[in-house]
């Protein structure tokens, strides 16, 4: 009640409620476009316009690549396709087709495409982000002061926005550039 507690996720909105299943706390799927919690209900209005587009765009990387191992996932409002399990000597194929398929699309805008951690995103094409759904939620909680822990490339949107009062912390080993304050070797 004193502590505001939000989950932060790439992952779909109702996969991430299921998955935590903690009743109380804010959630904040699909980079931020969905946000559910005590009081708050928030869907980015673009993001629903985006949704055919996001259909039609899995069916062709589903049937381009069901013969590489990797996951698809159809998250409403964007696509995530990870290769963590894909084998190195086909990694270099599933990049090609999937940058084929989406570069015409990002070139004109339709879309935007990130990386992550052994995952490439395909997102609306918003200037919103984890940052963006942080600041929406702290409007809401009265400006309070955030503590914001993150392992992952998109993480660093909301590293990026967080003020003097706040807390970002990195966690884990990865190399280069950060926006976060603190770093978090392992848990």
């Amino acid at each position: 009640k004193h502590y505001p507690l939000a989950i932060w996720s790439g992952r779909g909105l109702p996969q991430l409620k299921q998955k935590v299943n903690i009743s109380g706390l804010f959630y904040a799927g699909n980079h931020g476009l969905e946000i559910s919690g005590p009081g708050l209900t928030f869907l980015h209005p673009a993001a629903t316009r985006s949704r055919k587009l996001i259909n039609r765009l899995y069916a062709q990387l589903t049937a381009k690549l069901k013969k590489i191992p990797s996951i698809i996932e159809n998250k409403r409002y964007s696509i995530s396709v990870h290769y963590r399990i894909t084998p190195r000597r086909q990694l270099a194929k599933l990049k090609k087709i999937f940058y084929n398929i989406t570069n015409p699309l990002a070139r004109r805008k339709q879309v935007i495409i990130k990386g992550g951690k052994k995952v490439l995103e395909i997102l609306p094409p918003l200037k919103w982000h984890k940052g963006n759904a942080l600041k929406l939620l702290q409007k809401h909680l009265g400006n309070i002061p955030v503590i914001y822990l993150g392992d992952d490339l998109t993480d660093e949107d909301v590293f990026r926005v967080l003020g003097k009062k706040d807390r970002g912390i990195l966690v884990g080993r990865r190399r280069g550039k950060t926006f976060a304050k603190e770093r978090l070797q392992g848990i």
